[in-house]
């Protein structure tokens, strides 16, 4: 299923877009240093449920910057040694501890490219829906 909204992050707000021909429309924009930010996020999610009734799902922006790409030459090996290699390459070049981390590798002839990112525990995306009343999705 395609989402038909996106929200959009940045350093200076999050942005509300929704899915039209040919491409993404804005609804609307709050800063992040705003006075009353979950107020602001509220009339987003208000806005986008008249555009689209109650069953939201979005995907979500995140900013180059904001995005550490690997690529590793690992050669040709075997699924465990791949694991561990790719393990190993996370704890080298991120501060964080691997079991908070949730990666993602694809393999272009013998480099890997591996997409590492940082997921709290409370900020799991399956609470999501309960704190701001949208479900994340991709397509």
């Amino acid at each position: 299923m395609k989402p038909n909204f996106a929200l959009s992050l940045s350093f200076e707000g999050i942005g509300l877009l929704h899915r039209a021909f040919p491409g993404w429309n804005r609804v609307g924009e709050v800063a992040l240093d705003s006075p009353d930010l979950p107020g602001a996020l509220e009339v987003l999610r208000e806005t986008a449920q008249q555009i689209n009734g109650q069953d939201l799902t979005s995907k979500l922006i995140i900013p180059n910057e904001q995005i550490k790409y690997l690529s590793l030459d690992l050669g040709l090996m075997d699924e465990v040694q791949r694991t561990q290699a790719i393990l190993k390459a996370l704890e080298d070049a991120t501060p964080y501890p691997v079991d908070q981390l949730v990666y993602d590798w694809t393999m272009d002839g013998r480099r890997h490219r591996l997409l590492p990112w940082r997921v709290k525990l409370s900020q799991r995306p399956k609470n999501s829906r309960q704190t701001t009343g949208s479900a994340p999705s991709a397509s």
